[in-house]
């Protein structure tokens, strides 16, 4: 991009948005709070501030990949590749996801529902990893992403907007035209292995049909969704709680939610 020419490593010169949005460009993680004790503090708009945080974290050593691993997870790719959007478009982000949702007349919000509604779901999280039971986080809790971070996973919606959604993507690998073609769904889903464009990739046991899944948290949520378009069905199981217990009871629950599809009684 023009706007970081200049105020990037050498490692980042040939960066591409395939690699970004496939978690294949080496771009450091920023998954936990820690990663974000040496930035600085950054102003301006929400997009300023994103353009703002891409030069802080290209000067940064790539991260090292496991050579076993066919990609490395990052949260901070993802708002890279939403400002490379921004430069193309002349728009933000959030300018571009709202004309998405609103084409595709789905419900959405950024940030935690509660803040704006205490009546939808509040989030949960363990305060320390001995704790048996979850804290709940309030209208008022101080705990929220950067709002330049909200490519990486801030958006929420209603649960049958989001299965609405879901619902799309598995009738365009289905071979439906809707909001995309289906070869774009093909390619989004499965285009590379282990990790496609935002799905991860696994295999039907026993058939070796393609399968394509994606877990969303922010440490006080946790959302598992999961595309079987062999047969014919995509699972969403969440829950508003964060941490290991939470993503064990997601699993848990869409295998047996699996098991009750192929056995004719869901």
């Amino acid at each position: 991009m023009p706007a970081l020419h200049g105020n990037a490593l050498p490692a980042y010169g040939s960066v591409t948005l395939d690699q970004l949005l496939s978690h294949r460009a080496g771009i450091r993680p920023y998954t936990a709070g820690s990663d974000y004790q040496n930035l600085p503090d950054f102003v301006g708009t929400v997009s300023d501030k994103r353009l703002q945080f891409a030069k802080a974290i290209l000067q940064q050593t790539p991260v090292a990949r496991d050579s076993s691993a066919a990609y490395a997870y990052s949260n901070a790719g993802y708002v890279l590749a939403a400002l490379m959007l921004e430069q193309v478009s002349h728009a933000s982000w959030e300018e571009l996801v709202a004309s998405a949702f609103t084409k595709l007349k789905l419900r959405y919000r950024l940030g935690f529902p509660n803040r704006v509604d205490e009546e939808q779901p509040w989030g949960h999280w363990q305060q320390q990893p001995a704790d048996s039971l979850a804290a709940p986080l309030g209208p008022a809790h101080g705990y929220r992403l950067r709002d330049y971070m909200a490519p990486a996973g801030d958006v929420a919606m209603p649960l049958p907007d989001f299965a609405r959604l879901m619902q799309l993507h598995l009738r365009g690998l289905l071979g439906e035209a809707n909001y995309v073609l289906p070869n774009t769904y093909q390619m989004l889903h499965f285009s590379k292995p282990d990790y496609a464009y935002g799905w991860g990739v696994t295999k039907l046991s026993g058939t070796g049909a393609p399968v394509s899944f994606h877990d969303g948290t922010a440490g006080t949520f946790y959302c598992h969704a999961i595309l079987y378009p062999s047969q014919k069905v995509a699972l969403v199981v969440l829950t508003n709680q964060g941490g290991p217990a939470a993503e064990k009871a997601c699993n848990e629950l869409r295998r047996r939610l699996k098991r009750l599809f192929l056995q004719g009684l869901l």
